[in-house]
């Protein structure tokens, strides 16, 4: 009896394991921890695990590279409280490798697993020493992004970027290599005090919107700054440079039209013309934002989708007990899938086109 309760539990466990395999692949996260990995390209996107099981790999294979894992993450927890109880990356512009003691052997033999450490001066350590370059590029941490900068990995993204300091890292470090002279080094730096008032612009906005109980309560300074930020929104979109910023953006941009599609005290001729602006931002938004972006308060497959609702569809009626849709005829194929692919009774062609808002 006791047997076959035991061959029971066995075999109850090895479905229960298949059943969870069957949504994601086993994975180790930043504590190396061993969980379930459902991104829909593992390693990549919003992934933010240190290894994954390989298709040809046995589970003990898998449980050996674990183990390797937790070595070094374990390896490495000494010196960076040591760095953590001098130093503050939070404070400082650059990290302090000195600091930092990490042998430059140490990253060689482990840069794949380091790079993903939630730590991002442990991550801006594997970028100093020319270890995943193109994938520390993109990394939300300022600190990474300028010492690649200062150390004069991908200059010309650098130039771009959201981060004051990284573009100023950049500048200096073309300004050493001798590869610019002083003309090219003083438009460089007109051009990001520029983006820096760009930015600026961004974070009024965003927090002009956040703070909009009532669009009827709007000043009519307020509406103006915001009309403005509407006007740039696609240029000010292409100017963003990660993605998390764009899809904030995308967000407010949405919310605040959604707001004043409404209000009496907004003329169609205004609403129009918010909206078209709105329209060509979402075009360069779908067009530069990753799709599988996914942060902790916003995801592309969120934003997308609202604001594709929010900018053609006019709302819905009733007949004969049915619920059917109104949406603007000027919607394009591609958004037209997208709202299918989100709404069921779209998907099955209960929806009516009707005429798009004109500013004239």
């Amino acid at each position: 009896m006791l047997e076959n309760e035991y061959i029971n539990d066995i075999l109850y466990k090895e479905r229960k394991l298949s059943k969870n395999m069957s949504r994601g692949i086993l994975a180790v996260n930043s504590k190396g921890n061993i969980t379930l990995c459902t991104a829909k390209t593992p390693g990549h996107g919003n992934c933010n695990h240190l290894i994954h099981i390989q298709p040809n790999e046995t589970e003990n294979q898998f449980y050996e590279r674990v183990d390797k894992v937790n070595q070094v993450l374990a390896a490495v927890e000494e010196p960076l409280s040591e760095y953590r109880r001098i130093d503050s990356t939070k404070q400082a512009l650059l990290p302090d490798f000195d600091r930092l003691e990490i042998s430059k052997e140490f990253v060689d033999e482990n840069h794949d697993i380091l790079a993903k450490h939630p730590n991002s001066a442990i991550r801006a350590l594997v970028a100093h020493y020319g270890y995943n370059l193109e994938e520390l590029s993109n990394d939300s941490a300022n600190h990474v992004r300028r010492t690649m900068a200062r150390d004069g990995h991908y200059t010309d993204k650098f130039l771009h970027d959201t981060d004051t300091y990284t573009r100023e890292e950049a500048i200096k470090y073309l300004k050493r290599s001798g590869k610019l002279d002083k003309n090219e080094i003083r438009n460089l730096r007109e051009k990001s005090k520029e983006r820096k008032n760009i930015k600026d612009s961004v974070w009024k906005f965003n927090s002009l919107v956040d703070n909009l109980y009532s669009i009827n309560k709007l000043s009519d300074e307020n509406f103006n700054k915001l009309r403005n930020v509407y006007d740039m929104g696609s240029e000010i979109m292409h100017e963003i440079n990660n993605n998390k910023d764009k899809t904030e953006f995308m967000n407010k941009m949405t919310s605040f039209y959604s707001m004043l599609r409404y209000s009496e005290n907004i003329t169609p001729q205004e609403k129009a013309h918010i909206r078209d602006n709105c329209i060509a931002t979402l075009k360069t938004y779908t067009e530069t934002c990753k799709s599988n972006y996914k942060g902790e308060y916003y995801s592309y497959n969120e934003e997308c989708p609202r604001a594709v609702y929010s900018l053609y569809v006019q709302g819905h009626s009733y007949l004969d007990n049915e619920k059917r849709y109104k949406i603007y005829n000027d919607i394009p194929e591609e958004y037209l899938n997208i709202l299918k692919s989100e709404d069921y009774m779209i998907r099955n062609g209960r929806y009516d086109f009707v005429e798009a808002p004109k500013q004239n």
